[in-house]
């Protein structure tokens, strides 16, 4: 199972590569974004229903320094710990280097 975690908050451009890709129709999306983000998210919800599999939202509404990154490795770990299959692949789309740590 293949995901791409989108951190939309510092890369608000990355879901067109992600939509222009051809690789990813069997793969899962889950995007991670601030309130600053919402009417971009909502223009391009239809886009992504039909290039992936699933596409799950997460709005953090919480604004203080680093609260997406936060959530976003709080899901990873959620995704982790309920895994029951052979070979799950994460792919964080992000500019932040602290996910190097993950």
């Amino acid at each position: 199972m293949r995901y791409y975690l989108v951190d939309l908050e510092n890369l608000p451009k990355s879901l067109n590569n992600l939509i222009a890709s051809k690789e990813t129709k069997k793969c899962r999306l889950v995007v991670f974004y601030s309130k600053k983000q919402q009417k971009r998210v909502a223009s391009i919800k239809e886009n992504l229903s039909h290039v992936f599999s699933s596409v799950d939202y997460l709005s953090i509404y919480e604004e203080s320094h680093n609260a997406l990154d936060f959530n976003l490795v709080c899901y990873i770990g959620k995704m982790l710990g309920s895994f029951k299959g052979k070979n799950l692949e994460l792919f964080i789309v992000s500019e932040d280097k602290g996910y190097h740590a993950i």
